[in-house]
């Protein structure tokens, strides 16, 4: 299973894209891989949230 990922930080701003990849079995669920496609624009956080960014 594929899920593809909008993480957010604060009132909704959104910090870029990820996909993750999962296994399920009966055994349990297993990551199988995480992809990291976008990371967070600087230009679009609030001068407050940018001491978040790394």
């Amino acid at each position: 299973m594929e899920l593809f990922v909008h993480p957010i930080v604060g009132p909704h701003i959104p910090v870029g894209e990820d996909i993750s990849t999962y296994r399920i079995s009966p055994a349990g669920v297993e990551l199988k891989k995480f992809e990291h496609l976008k990371g967070p624009n600087k230009t679009d956080f609030p001068l407050n949230y940018q001491d978040l960014l790394r």
